[in-house]
C-alpha cells in the first residue's frame, strides 16, 4: 500500500511502501506533535483493490480510533490506518486493516494440502468400492478417477505458479472449449482465418490479463476483441451463414473466454484485497465452491431425487432435480463459511444498517455461496442447451470418463464473473 509522507514543510512528498499493522501507536501525543501528513489510499471503486480516492489525515485532527501516525522520523515504522475515504480528518470507524504478520501463501498451502488429503481418501474408497463393480462400470470410473487426478495436478501446479500459471491453464481450457463449441454450434464451415482469429483473440485476452494493467479489463479490452472478431468475419466472409457464425463465435468467445478470464482476474487482484490468503485465495474460493456445488447437486440428486418427480429442467437436463439443487445449495453454504475464514477476509467485512456498522461473520460468505450455487446451475444448463441443440450428450470425448472440456468448465464460466462482480459490489461497502 502506498503511503505519502510529508516530513518537513517545503519538502516534496515522497512515496514509500509500508506494511500495515493492527498495533496502535503507543504515544498519540508524540504522533500529533510531528509534521508528518498521511495520505492513506482507500481501496474503493468499481473493482476490488482499485484506488480511486484518498483521504487526508492531518496531524491536528487525528482521532484516537481512526488514523494513527508513524513515529517522528516518518520512516521505517509500521503504521495503522483506518479511514473512510473523503471524510475530513478521517472521521469514522476504521475501514481496512491488515494483520502485522502476513503470510499470504500459508492458507493457500493448507487448502491445497487438505484437498490433496481428501482426494486421496476419496480415491482409496472408490477403488475399494469398484472391486466388486461391473467391469464396464469399473473401467469408466477408473478413467474418470485418472482424469480427476490429472486435472487436480494441473490446477495445483498452476496455482503454485501464480497468475501466469492460472492464465496459461485457463487459456488452454478456453482453446479446447472454443474448439468444441464451434463444432457443436456448426460454425466451423468458414475460412481458416476466422478460426485463427478466435484463438488469437483468446490468447491476447489471457496474456493481457496476466501481464497488463488489470484496470483495462474486463470492459474496454473485452469489447475491443468482440468488435475485432466481428470485423474478421466481415472481411473474411462468406456472406452465407454470416449471422450464425458471428453469433456462435462471439457468444461462445464471450461465455468461455470472458467467463474463465474472470477467474484469472481474481488471481491478479492486489494482495491488499485479501490479507488472509492473497489473490489466490479468491481464485481457490470460487473454484472449490463451484466444484463442491456441482458434485453435491449430482450426488444428492441421485440419492434423493431418483424418482425424478421434481425435475428442475426436464428438457435441458432430465437428471437434474429440485432435491439435488437444494441439497447442493445447503452443502455449498456449509463449506463456504469455514472456507471463507481460511481463504478470504469476507467474515470480517461490515455493512451498514441505518448508519450503524454491523458485522455478521457468516452472512457475506453465505451470500457468495448462494450466488455461486444458483449461477453455477445456470452455467451448467447453458451448456446443456447447447449440447441438446447439437443432439449430443457430451461436448466431446477429450477427458476420459468426464466428457469434454465444456463439460468441466460449464459452471465456472458463469460463477467466476459473478463472484468477481460480487466482490466489486461488496468491497467498497463492506470490505474496508
Amino acid at each position: 500500500m502506498d503511503i505519502r509522507l510529508d516530513n518537513r514543510p517545503g519538502v516534496a512528498p515522497r512515496f514509500d511502501r509500508f506494511r500495515v499493522s493492527r498495533k496502535p501507536v503507543a504515544d498519540l501525543a508524540r504522533a500529533r506533535s510531528t509534521r508528518c501528513s498521511l495520505v492513506a489510499a482507500a481501496m474503493v471503486g468499481n473493482r476490488p483493490g482499485n484506488v480511486r480516492r484518498v483521504a487526508l489525515c492531518s496531524p491536528s485532527t487525528w482521532p484516537p480510533d481512526s488514523c494513527l501516525a508513524p513515529s517522528p522520523a516518518c520512516a521505517g515504522e509500521r503504521i495503522a490506518i483506518g479511514t473512510t475515504a473523503g471524510e475530513p480528518g478521517c472521521a469514522g470507524r476504521p475501514r481496512f486493516q491488515i494483520g502485522e504478520n502476513m503470510n499470504l501463501e500459508t492458507n493457500v498451502g493448507i487448502t491445497l494440502g487438505a484437498l490433496l488429503g481428501a482426494s486421496t481418501v476419496d480415491s482409496v474408497l472408490r477403488l475399494v468400492a469398484l472391486r466388486k463393480a461391473d467391469p464396464e462400470v469399473r473401467a469408466k470410473r477408473l478413467a474418470s478417477l485418472r482424469t480427476w487426478w490429472l486435472l487436480a495436478i494441473i490446477t495445483g501446479s498452476a496455482t503454485a505458479l501464480g497468475p501466469l500459471g492460472i492464465a496459461v491453464m485457463m487459456l488452454t481450457a478456453t482453446s479446447l472449449g472454443l474448439g468444441e463449441l464451434m463444432v457443436l454450434g456448426n460454425a466451423t464451415g468458414h475460412k481458416l482465418v476466422t478460426r485463427v482469429g478466435v484463438y488469437a483473440a483468446a490468447g491476447a485476452w489471457f496474456l493481457g490479463l496476466a501481464i497488463a494493467r488489470p484496470e483495462a479489463f474486463p470492459g474496454t479490452f473485452l469489447w475491443s476483441i468482440l468488435l475485432a472478431l466481428t470485423a474478421v468475419h466481415v472481411l473474411a466472409g462468406p456472406v452465407s451463414g454470416f449471422t450464425h457464425r458471428v453469433g456462435v463465435q462471439c457468444w461462445g468467445w464471450l461465455i468461455v473466454s470472458g467467463g474463465l478470464g474472470h477467474a484469472v482476474l481474481l488471481s491478479t487482484l492486489p494482495r491488499e484485497s485479501n490479507p488472509v490468503a492473497g489473490p489466490m485465495g479468491w481464485f481457490l474460493f470460487v473454484l472449490i465452491l463451484t466444484e463442491t456445488n456441482d458434485i453435491a447437486q449430482a450426488l444428492i440428486g441421485r440419492r434423493f431425487g431418483a424418482h425424478k418427480k421434481h425435475r428442475l429442467a426436464p428438457v435441458l437436463s432430465p437428471n437434474k432435480t429440485w432435491e439435488g439443487f437444494l441439497g447442493g445449495v445447503f452443502v455449498t453454504l456449509a463449506v463456504a463459511i469455514p472456507l471463507a475464514m481460511l481463504l478470504t477476509p469476507m467474515h470480517t467485512w461490515k455493512f451498514s444498517v441505518d448508519g450503524i456498522a454491523v458485522r455478521i461473520p457468516w452472512l457475506i460468505p453465505a451470500c457468495a455461496a448462494l450466488l455461486i450455487s444458483v449461477v453455477g446451475l445456470v452455467g451448467d444448463l447453458n451448456m446443456s442447451a447447447l449440447k441438446r441443440d447439437a443432439g449430443v450428450k457430451d461436448s466431446s470425448q477429450l477427458l476420459p470418463g468426464m466428457g469434454g472440456m465444456l463439460d468441466r468448465i460449464d459452471s465456472l464460466t458463469f460463477t467466476a464473473p459473478a463472484f468477481y462482480h460480487f466482490l466489486s459490489w461488496w468491497m467498497p461497502v463492506g470490505g474496508h
